[in-house]
């Protein structure tokens, strides 16, 4: 079983009230170190009724930032096509050192609809996912 699935809890992550971020396994894609996340929405009828954006006009407008590092899109095009709700995060080698001196995290979306930044990501969190760096 995948540490994603045994960790559900720690490896996800809520923007707001409305999406989350569940990061699974690390991978190397195109030779880079990449988070690998799925984006839920948890969507209302009224959010229905004011036009919330839907799943693929937020996929490029979530991003993470590790430590002083700056922001990360996540990248639809690289992710597996067969998961419409998955994208990734590439990471410099320099996000993965802070990472593994567990430096604070943040995730937020960057939509007109849906401007939001968390509060600093749990270090349990931060934790779960640098192990898979190590």
């Amino acid at each position: 079983m995948s540490s994603s699935i045994k960790n559900r809890d720690v490896r996800s992550i809520s923007i707001g009230s409305k999406i989350s971020l569940l990061f699974k396994d690390s991978s190397i894609i195109e030779e880079q170190p990449a988070l690998v996340g799925i984006i839920g929405i948890d969507k209302t009828q009224e959010d229905e009724d004011s036009h919330f954006p839907e799943m693929v006009d937020l996929l490029d407008k979530v991003w993470i930032q590790i430590g002083e590092n700056e922001r990360i899109y996540g990248d639809k095009k690289r992710s597996n096509e067969a998961i419409k709700e998955e994208i990734v995060f590439s990471l410099s080698e320099q996000m993965i050192e802070d990472f593994k001196h567990t430096e604070m995290m943040y995730a937020g979306v960057n939509h007109r609809k849906y401007n939001i930044k968390t509060k600093e990501i749990a270090l349990s969190t931060v934790k779960s996912l640098a192990e898979d760096f190590k």
